[in-house]
């Protein structure tokens, strides 16, 4: 048995696929895991009661001027140490730039190996025009550390590889291993699909296209409007699930209402599911789905190029391609040439026409199945990736 320790002052570690995951076969080949994170965590589920959570705070900078903040925070990262030496711990991760800053400043145990989990690319540029004082701190800080004494990489695909590279001024040969791990749920059996023409009222002769998950700029939502409005088949019926209800003052509510009114082919179904099967089995009730990742310069460091790339760290892509749901993505990442080999759906370039794109699912929702099925298995499936990644965390 060996203890393997993570720094996550993200409120995801119990949500993220890869951890979920990570987290899961570690415990299950009889390993502790203890968590570093905010203080404020959300508490540990149930089946991961083999995981030890503490509290520290995610100081990157300057600390406070107040002297009680000062001894805290100081004694929290002593104690971190204290806590990595007493259970010998092998291996340290540290989650995004902050997470990895704080894994990185730990004194560790003698042979403990550290390494650095992006699923987050903060890209100084966007952060400069933004005049980010924070961020640009927490950037120029967490490039120094890649510079420093750090074993092993763990990113999604090629194009993020490179954009992480290119920010931090280093090459491969910086780290000893490089684990590229998609942003995935694991193979399972798939779930009875529901019966969504039925459930929200949809016509039976619809083919249902599903946006789910934020309603934000960032994920294409009013492009998708305005091609509902003007560049649409009747044939497909735009489903968009959201988590959390709009406010009735939303300006994209209020825009879905009006198309709703002047008879467009759209339902908005807000709900939180139980668990993630039962969000599979109401994906699966869809024949397609709408990966759109767009970036928004001016929303924030995270839904910038971090967005325009995602590439293989979408879950939602992955779930997707996982459930056999063609699927029309934006062409940023590596989703064009994905497309090429697979034919999970299509991409819908920047000021293209959409029609297009939906002219080609009706054509081939059978193959297009088929397609994302086969991606999930040879690319997406995080198994053997983890598998790899895990016996390397546990060596001695």
């Amino acid at each position: 048995m060996k203890t393997i320790a993570i720094v996550n002052i993200n409120p995801d570690t119990f949500t993220n696929p890869t951890l979920v995951e990570l987290i899961s076969q570690l415990g299950a080949s009889g390993n502790k895991v203890l968590l570093f994170c905010r203080e404020d965590h959300d508490p540990v589920p149930e089946r991961f009661s083999f995981v030890r959570l503490f509290a520290i705070p995610p100081y990157y900078g300057r600390l406070s001027w107040r002297p009680s903040v000062i001894r805290e925070t100081k004694g929290a990262y002593h104690k971190a140490e204290e806590i990595l030496t007493e259970e010998k711990v092998v291996s340290l991760l540290g989650v995004d730039p902050i997470g990895f800053l704080i894994a990185a400043r730990l004194k560790r145990p003698a042979g403990c190996k550290l390494g650095n989990l992006s699923f987050e690319i903060f890209f100084k540029n966007e952060l400069e025009s933004q005049r980010n004082e924070k961020f640009l701190t927490i950037h120029r800080l967490h490039k120094k550390k890649c510079h420093g004494d750090v074993d092993f990489l763990v990113i999604q695909d090629d194009i993020r590889e490179q954009d992480f590279f290119k920010e931090n001024g280093i090459g491969a040969d910086r780290f000893k291993r490089i684990f590229r791990v998609p942003v995935a749920p694991m193979r399972s059996d798939l779930p009875k699909a529901e019966n969504l023409h039925k459930r929200l009222g949809i016509p039976e002769d619809r083919k249902i296209i599903c946006h789910s998950g934020h309603v934000s700029e960032w994920t294409g939502i009013s492009r998708i409007l305005d091609a509902l409005e003007n560049d649409w088949d009747d044939h497909f019926w735009l489903l968009i699930h959201a988590r959390n209800p709009l406010d009735p003052q939303n300006t994209l509510r209020i825009r879905m209402e009006d198309l709703q009114q002047k008879g467009r082919p759209l339902t908005l179904h807000t709900h939180v599911f139980p668990d993630y099967r039962a969000y599979e089995a109401f994906l699966s009730g869809a024949d397609a789905g709408l990966a759109m990742y767009i970036p928004d310069f001016a929303g924030g460091p995270h839904v910038g190029r971090n967005i325009g790339n995602i590439g293989l760290a979408s879950g939602k892509f992955s779930t997707y391609m996982k459930l056999g749901i063609p699927t029309i993505t934006t062409d940023g990442g590596v989703y064009p040439s994905l497309n090429q080999t697979y034919h999970f759906g299509a991409v819908w370039p920047d000021g293209a026409p959409f029609r297009p794109c939906l002219a080609q699912l009706k054509e081939g929702l059978p193959d297009m199945k088929h397609g994302a099925e086969k991606l999930y298995a040879e690319v997406l499936d995080p198994e053997t990736r983890l598998k790899e990644m895990i016996d390397y965390l546990c060596a001695s």
